[in-house]
């Protein structure tokens, strides 16, 4: 006969099977933010060059000034671009009335379009109120822009015979404070404009073209001016 079960004094510990389960979640990252927060950084260090050589004639100083403008530039135009892309990859947050088939041929015309055709295309989607091309929110992008293309796709002209440089020289007159260490009868392009206000001129033209993009838009600011690495100072 079998005995009977021992009492057992104590605690009782029992070991069960360790269950691990294995949890997946998507990550997306965007760009655009940290593009303008580098062009912004870009144009405080432009300021800090300028300030520590204020006063000084043309020296060797002007090469990291070269260095941080085009920077400043190109990131800035670069945020501008992620930005309308990020705009797409969020399609059915911003264009809740279209099917996902319906926005996945938008952005496969989209897609192949320029950067500010996004943009454009965005309005129309939503029937909101289109960019006004003749105010200065929308021309100083226009004049960013080929102010970008033009320190990517740089062709040399000689002083006495410019035409290009000229000619993006008076699209940027007025728009931004020239390089105090560039005589004053030189055009703005190609080494005039390298100059902090060049570079903050750039960060601020894109902040304030998304403000006006996001109010027409009605959507909540990815990219907000109070944002203290937007700084330019």
């Amino acid at each position: 006969m079998a005995e009977p079960p021992k009492a057992v004094s104590g605690e009782l510990t029992a070991t069960l099977p360790r269950m691990v389960m294995a949890a997946s979640a998507s990550v997306r990252t965007n760009l655009s933010l940290q593009h303008l927060l580098g062009a912004a950084r870009f144009a405080r260090q432009a300021y800090q060059v300028e300030q520590e050589n204020a006063g000084q004639p043309f020296g060797a100083f002007f090469e990291e000034l070269v260095h941080l403008v085009i920077a400043a530039v190109t990131l800035s135009v670069a945020s501008l671009e992620a930005a309308a892309n990020e705009l797409y990859a969020d399609g059915p947050q911003h264009f809740p009335a279209y099917s996902k088939e319906v926005l996945d041929a938008v952005w496969d015309l989209a897609e192949k379009s320029p950067f500010m055709g996004k943009y454009d295309l965005a309005l129309t989607l939503r029937a909101a109120p289109s960019l006004d091309k003749g105010q200065p929110v929308y021309q100083n992008i226009d004049a960013l822009v080929h102010l970008r293309n033009a320190l990517v796709h740089f062709k040399p002209e000689w002083d006495d015979a410019q035409v290009k440089h000229k000619k993006l020289s008076a699209r940027l007159q007025g728009k931004f404070q020239r390089s105090p260490f560039i005589h004053t009868n030189e055009p703005l392009f190609p080494k005039a404009c390298m100059s902090h206000g060049c570079a903050e001129w750039a960060v601020k033209s894109v902040v304030g073209f998304l403000a006006d993009f996001q109010g027409r838009l009605k959507m909540k600011a990815k990219i907000d001016a109070s944002n203290p690495g937007l700084q330019t100072k």
